[in-house]
């Protein structure tokens, strides 16, 4: 509860935006692992470390190093670049709505610095507004970079999230389960990894084999053992 997060997104993450610009599909793709700086903007503690992005310090020697506490630590990275995904005319004709679909998978560590230590709360997938890249002061801990005391469950607040949770809080299902996310950090849809053999910050050493896909009405499927390593 509220410690720091040992979260390094390692590899490759690919995002897919595919928008829909007047009559045309146009579809972006990217890969980035090692990640290029220049494409991302940092807030708070994020940083690149070995070609990989890390939201927060991991290590006692980083908290030296950069002289910040491994507690009580929130860090966030945005595309720079903006997407539309959605467009309709004015007025609002639905038959004129369009939507883009898009998808996103990338490989990340969460779990605990040493023996008897508690990992952080886990972090979030985050679509937002260009103007809302900057993280909310006092967003650690349960708050997964998202929101704060003050500001959770705010509709201003324009985002929607994923979240990857390890910490049980009263309105969770259990320590181990991802949600669906909006405006709040109280899910509107979650669903327990356990019973689909996916661990999100496991003890010890793990394989980054896991895969969870969140569908239409919440829906999960997997594959794989664990998405920490």
């Amino acid at each position: 509860m509220g410690l720091a997060v040992k979260l390094r997104m390692i590899a490759a993450v690919l995002l897919c935006f595919t928008a829909v610009v007047v009559q045309n599909l146009k579809t972006f793709t990217a890969t980035h692992g090692p990640f290029n700086p220049g494409l991302f903007m940092l807030d708070n503690s994020a940083t690149f470390s070995n070609g990989a992005l890390q939201l927060t310090p991991n290590s006692a020697y980083e908290r030296r190093l950069v002289a910040m506490p491994l507690e009580n630590q929130s860090g966030r990275a945005m595309l720079r670049q903006p997407f539309k995904l959605r467009e309709w005319e004015q007025g609002y004709n639905k038959k004129l709505d369009r939507v883009a679909s898009f998808n996103s998978s990338f490989l990340f560590s969460v779990c605990p610095l040493g023996r008897n230590t508690t990992p952080g709360e886990g972090l979030a997938f985050i679509i937002t507004q260009p103007f809302k890249y900057w993280l909310p002061s006092k967003s650690f801990g349960q708050y997964l970079g998202l929101t704060n005391i003050n500001t959770d469950g705010d509709p201003a607040n324009s985002l929607v999230a994923i979240e990857f949770d390890n910490v049980k809080q009263e309105f969770d299902p259990d320590a181990n389960h991802v949600g669906l996310n909006i405006n709040s950090i109280i899910s509107n849809v979650t669903s327990s990894l356990t019973p689909l053999g996916i661990e999100l910050a496991p003890d010890g050493e793990a394989s980054t084999d896991g895969v969870v896909v969140f569908g239409v009405g919440g829906s999960v499927v997997s594959r794989g053992n664990s998405l920490a390593a």
